[in-house]
């Protein structure tokens, strides 16, 4: 799988494999990949959301 720079996904699906290889960190690997993705989401929300404020931006950083 060749990951290009910008994407975010790939280089998280790498790293969690690295970090959290093997059968037994199952479980912990597919929760890394799925609260990466979704804070992505949640930030570039944040990013362009006009109705965002400062409850939504403190989630956003305690997400991770």
């Amino acid at each position: 799988m060749g990951v290009q720079k910008p994407d975010f996904y790939g280089w998280a699906d790498l790293l969690m494999n690295q970090l959290c290889g093997g059968n037994s960190n199952k479980s912990l690997r597919q929760h890394l990949k799925k609260t990466a993705k979704e804070t992505w989401q949640l930030v570039n929300w944040l990013t362009h959301a006009r109705s965002a404020n400062k409850t939504a931006s403190s989630i956003a950083i305690h997400s991770s």
